[in-house]
């Protein structure tokens, strides 16, 4: 997670930017965050669908 973009929504949900330091991708999730969320840390990420 890009550090300071964490940005906490209604009832559960948060808002925060992933990077590759070329290209910023906004991440909308609702649910409880794991334990191991921080800011810079590192991210496996897949697509829905």
């Amino acid at each position: 997670m890009k550090k300071g973009s964490l940005t906490r929504k209604e009832n559960v949900g948060v808002e925060f930017t992933v990077t590759d330091l070329h290209t910023d991708l906004v991440i909308h999730y609702q649910g409880i965050l794991p334990d191991l969320f921080k800011e810079e840390g590192g991210a496996v990420v897949r697509p829905s669908g």
